[in-house]
This record gives C-alpha cells, structure tokens and sequence, in this order.
C-alpha cells in the first residue's frame, strides 16, 4: 500500500469519527440547569400577648375565731352571779347593802338593818321558814299570743301577772325567782288572786276568758290598778320595786288556807323534795318557767306578806 493510499484511508476513518461523536452530541439531552429557589426570610411578627383577667371571687373576709374559753364551775358560778347582780343593780337596788341603794323605799325604810341581816341569812336554818325577798319588777302577759304561751299548771292555772323577786340561798348565792299574783282556769272561769295581808289566796268566779285576756291588752296600769285594788286592803301595802317580800315555804296543806291546796292544786313535789329548797334556796326544784324562763314559786305556798306603805317593818 502507498502512502497516498493509506492517507486517504486514515482520513476517511477520521472522518468517520468525527460524524460519530457529532451524532452522539447531538442525541445526548441537553443539562438542565434548576435555578435553587430563592430564600424567603421568613419575618416572625411578635404577637400581641392576650392578658386573661379572672374576676377574683368576692368574699367577705371571716373574722378571726373567738377563742372557747371554758370555764371552771368556780368561774361558772362567779359569771353566773356578776350576771344576776347586774340585773338587780339595773333595778336601783344593792343586794348587798339595801341602805345604800338607788331605790328611795328601801333605802328610807326605818328598818332596813334588819331586813338586810335577814335578807344575809335567808335559809340559814334547813327547814321550813319565813325567807325575805326583794321585788325587782311587776310583770304581767299583754297579749292573747303571750297567754296561749303561759305557765300551765298541772290544776290547769295560767299565769297572768307575778312578781320577780331576788333573795339570797343558803350558800350566799343570790336568786331571782317568779312568785305568781294572778292566775286563770279557763275550765271554771275562775280568777286567782294572791292576797298579801291577810295572806289567803282570793278566788273570783265567772270570769270569762274574753274578759281575762281583754285587760291582758292594756300596756298601762289597768290589770296592775285592779290587782293592787282587790288584793290589798285599804291599799296600806307598798306593790313596787324594792318591795320586801316574805314567803312561808312550809309544806302545802290542803287543810290550810296558806297553801297550795287552797286552789285545787295537787302538790308538785313531796314534803323530801321540797326540803332541798329549805336547805339550799335553790329556785330549779320548780320546774315551771315564765315565758323569759325565770323559775316560779308553784305550786308551793301562798302565804306571803309585803311591806307598808307607811315603812313599818313586816311581820
């Protein structure tokens, strides 16, 4: 082979080659190129903090506890006592020296020295006796309402005017206590009167209910004008605070018109249990109450004598 030969031949393959790699290029696709996204910046706008305001419940502050003090039955007693002394001063009256008192009936009675030794030594003796009490008040029920709610007594009696009285027990100790004026028994419409001098209860017949309770209105002075005009003769004894009593507290006998029985009461307690009363002068043995729930004198005596109005001492 010559060399043109071989010149033409290497040519033509070169050719050939070239055609070759245009085709490839040619069917080769062409990179596409993805653009990277673009960053947002993301801008956060703070939020608005929201504020919830919860209403606070209103409530009324509690006031601090009051410590429970308890007390001995020695500081029991001595309250107790402080109390009844101060009800009784409220009256003008000083137990403890009548002389010295507000009230112009006792502290201007020619025998005050001596009531206030015995008024010291009430009870002294443990039996039956004649005991010295002093009138606080003049009470009496005012309405229908108040007299369906009075003291009952078991010989069916209702309470309708008594006195409070304040005395001294055989321990020191001093008492208040109800002794009944007037009392009413619808089943016989029959009045009950106590009598101070002479000392026998009184009974009036025929004393409709509607005319019992129709004084019981009156505030004023009507039923006490008529208690004091028909119970005490010749209006000579003295019916207001500071009065001195004296109570007979010897064992009802139905045979004696000092007692009890003198109205049909059968007696509430034996002749035993009343000797605790003798020996101490403590008014809880009755157990009947007034409406304030001041212990009453009945059924017992109703013997009792009060003080003039000309101040002469009381037998």
């Amino acid at each position: 082979m010559t060399l043109n030969t071989a010149s033409r031949k290497f040519k033509k393959v070169l050719l050939i080659l070239v055609v070759v790699m245009a085709f490839l290029a040619a069917c080769t696709p062409a990179e596409t190129v993805t653009p990277e996204p673009a960053l947002t910046e993301e801008v956060i706008t703070p939020s608005t903090p929201t504020i919830m305001v919860t209403a606070l419940p209103t409530s009324t502050p509690l006031p601090s506890p009051t410590p429970t003090v308890t007390l001995s039955p020695e500081e029991a007693a001595q309250a107790e006592q402080a109390a009844i002394r101060a009800e009784v001063l409220s009256y003008g009256i000083n137990l403890d020296d009548l002389a010295h008192s507000d009230n112009g009936y006792i502290n201007n009675h020619p025998s005050v020295e001596r009531f206030q030794e015995e008024l010291n030594n009430n009870f002294k003796s443990g039996k039956a006796g004649t005991e010295l009490m002093v009138m606080l008040d003049l009470e009496q029920l005012h309405s229908a309402d108040e007299y369906e709610k009075s003291v009952t007594t078991d010989g069916g009696w209702k309470f309708i005017v008594w006195v409070k009285v304040a005395y001294k027990d055989a321990g020191g100790n001093w008492q208040i206590a109800a002794m009944p004026l007037m009392a009413y028994h619808e089943d016989t419409e029959t009045m009950w009167l106590k009598f101070a001098q002479p000392t026998q209860p009184w009974l009036e017949n025929n004393y409709a209910k509607k005319e019992t309770v129709g004084w019981l209105k009156f505030e004023g002075e009507h039923s006490t004008a008529y208690l004091i005009s028909h119970i005490y003769e010749g209006e000579n004894y003295y019916l207001n605070i500071g009065a001195l009593f004296r109570l007979d507290t010897n064992y009802p006998d139905p045979d004696s018109n000092l007692n009890a029985g003198e109205v049909g009461e059968t007696p509430r307690y034996s002749q035993e249990e009343l000797a605790y009363f003798w020996q101490t002068g403590d008014p809880s043995i009755f157990e009947y109450q007034t409406l304030d729930g001041t212990f009453v004198i009945w059924p017992f005596v109703t013997s009792s004598t009060v003080t003039t109005k000309d101040y002469q001492p009381i037998q």
